[in-house]
């Protein structure tokens, strides 16, 4: 019996929700909100959220009650792909 079966069963939740939206990236297909923050708040284009999806660097999973994912590509996600003046 395995040791942390409610921890395994999570992770194998997590790793079926990423490999859908891996899938859904890759047949060019976002599922964002209406008021999605990198529209609305970092301008990012679809074009970019896609590569962030289909290749990021690392994905974050949020340990609030939200269970938000955070997908990260270089060293900050940012519209042209580069630093902002403050991380240089």
């Amino acid at each position: 019996m395995p040791k942390y079966p409610k921890e395994e069963k999570a992770q194998k939740r997590i790793d079926r929700i990423l490999d859908g939206i891996a899938e859904r990236a890759e047949n060019g297909e976002i599922d964002k909100p209406p008021k999605y923050q990198g529209d609305t708040r970092h301008a990012f284009t679809d074009e970019r959220v896609l590569d962030i999806l289909k290749n990021p660097d690392a994905v974050y999973h949020s340990s609030g009650t939200a269970g938000n994912f955070i997908f990260r590509k270089d060293p900050l996600n940012t519209p042209d792909g580069t630093l902002p003046g403050w991380a240089r």
